[in-house]
């Protein structure tokens, strides 16, 4: 999908789409964010991540995404928004840092919806997925994750415009 790359559209923002390897070589002029395509484009299906044996070539056929998306996360922080922490691809590339950083991981972020007993049929299903969250949370610590829970989704705005806000004193010299 477009979604990210319409919402930073609509924002006035310029996105440098990252989908494939030879992306990773060109640098589009202005660009407000990067936003790392792992598994292809929904322009380009035939060239999309899918099947499982696309999947275990990946760190093979797109090396050089991975070296580049690894260099970003050694180097910068990330924000993770929306994101589940399923992906073995992200996995594979994130315990290598873990690996060879060690203690010396860069501080990252992400933003989860806290499970609401309401959103659940029964106490059990609740249980579940509160038990499965706090574990996810868990491991993503090995990561140099923290993670933030929100009680609602319309919360995230505030938060990323406070976060904006910091960055802005912090980076702007007058």
């Amino acid at each position: 999908d477009r979604l990210i790359e319409d919402a930073l559209r609509e924002k006035g923002k310029i996105a440098d789409a990252k989908y494939t390897n030879s992306h990773l070589a060109t640098t589009r002029s202005r660009r407000d964010a990067v936003v790392y395509k792992m598994h292809g484009d929904i322009e380009h299906p035939d060239q999309a991540v899918l099947t499982k044996d696309d999947y275990e070539k990946y760190t093979i056929e797109f090396a050089p995404f991975v070296n580049a998306l690894s260099g970003d996360l050694v180097s910068k922080t990330f924000l993770f928004l929306g994101f589940s922490f399923t992906d073995p691809n992200l996995d594979y590339i994130l315990s290598r840092i873990r690996i060879y950083f060690k203690e010396n991981q860069r501080q990252h972020y992400c933003i989860f919806k806290s499970c609401n007993f309401g959103e659940f049929e029964t106490d059990a299903e609740y249980q579940h997925a509160s038990t499965k969250q706090k574990l996810v949370i868990s491991d993503l610590r090995r990561f140099n994750i923290k993670v933030l829970l929100v009680e609602e989704y319309a919360e995230i705005p505030a938060i990323l415009q406070s976060i904006e806000r910091a960055f802005s004193r912090r980076t702007v010299f007058i």
